[in-house]
């Protein structure tokens, strides 16, 4: 894997803010009361997916060379990851195939058909799917794109947070920083 430098984060910044809606920290006096801490939310489920796993799935498709794309891509996932795969997949014009176990709710297997991806059901679990689209990838040629393998969603929210508590360390000093998914509930 191709080592993450300092620009390779800016430029991953700077091309997910195409496909991404800024997300500002919003302070919450409850959770600071209630913790003896300063308590910012970041809510990613304001993206149009629903999470954060749209700004990972795009970059790594623009990282991708065109013989990958034309291949298709496949990847393996329950849920946010699908959706951010799905979508990414579509404004970059490629095509891509979804694995999820027979057990997803239809409401996350209609978002990620939504966003134009076939979805192949297989197993009861994921590890079941995820063996399944391995399988396909084999048969078909597609390009994987498992979770495991588009690490740099993690990595662009971290540098981006970096960067915002570099700008704002006197005001976030001693603060809390939790991220807010679509599917959690406080």
């Amino acid at each position: 894997m191709e080592e993450l430098t300092l620009e390779k984060f800016e430029e991953a910044s700077e091309l997910v803010k195409d496909v991404t809606t800024e997300t500002k920290l919003v302070y919450s006096e409850y959770f600071s009361a209630r913790t003896g801490n300063k308590v910012f939310f970041k809510p990613e489920n304001m993206q149009y997916t629903g999470a954060y796993k749209v700004r990972g799935a795009y970059y790594k498709i623009h990282t991708l060379t065109e013989e990958e794309k034309s291949k298709g891509l496949i990847t393996a996932s329950a849920g946010n990851h699908a959706q951010g795969v799905a979508y990414a997949a579509k404004l970059a014009g490629v095509k891509a195939t979804v694995g999820m176990p027979t057990t997803t709710p239809l409401m996350k297997v209609n978002r990620t058909k939504s966003y134009g991806a076939d979805v192949v059901l297989e197993g009861d679990v994921f590890d079941e799917a995820c063996d399944h689209a391995y399988k396909l990838a084999d048969e078909f040629g597609y390009t994987c794109f498992l979770r495991q393998d588009a690490v740099l969603e993690r990595e662009i929210n971290t540098v981006r947070i970096s960067h915002m508590l570099k700008s704002n360390a006197e005001r976030i000093h001693r603060s809390c920083l939790v991220k807010i998914q679509s599917d959690v509930l406080l």
